[in-house]
């Protein structure tokens, strides 16, 4: 599985993780808007963290570290002004809010786990894909 594929499955997993929340969003508006929210933003700072990645060359370890110290108070000075515009416009449950900033550790692991099932003595009840 290459990177851009991988990326694009933690993403998957993110939107799918949000996609319930639509249902009762209705009835706990501040609450599903927090996870929402919080969601949105761990996804763009994964997506942003591995375009950032993409683009450093290994050959100049120099510009690299530079790159990836700009880079890294960059995106988390976005999350910073994003949760401070999030606080005081909507004001969303905090505790949600904060575990939707966790989405993509949690998609993550979700993805870790299914590929350790996947490659298991169990694998023989997987009925899934093989060709990745």
């Amino acid at each position: 599985m290459t990177n851009k594929q991988y990326v694009n499955r933690i993403l998957f997993i993110i939107f799918l993780t949000v996609l319930p929340l639509l249902i009762v969003m209705p009835l706990l508006f501040i609450d599903v808007i927090g996870w929402m929210l919080g969601s949105v933003a761990s996804a763009i700072n994964f997506y942003w963290l591995f375009r950032q990645t993409e683009r450093f060359n290994p050959e100049d370890e120099k510009a690299c570290s530079k790159n990836a110290f700009i880079g890294f108070n960059i995106r988390y000075l976005f999350l910073i002004l994003w949760s401070i515009a999030v606080m005081l416009i909507l004001k969303p449950n905090i505790f949600l809010y904060g575990v939707g900033l966790l989405n993509a550790q949690v998609a993550i692991f979700i993805n870790t786990t299914y590929e350790t099932i996947k490659n298991s003595r169990w694998a023989k009840y997987y009925r899934g894909n093989d060709d990745e």
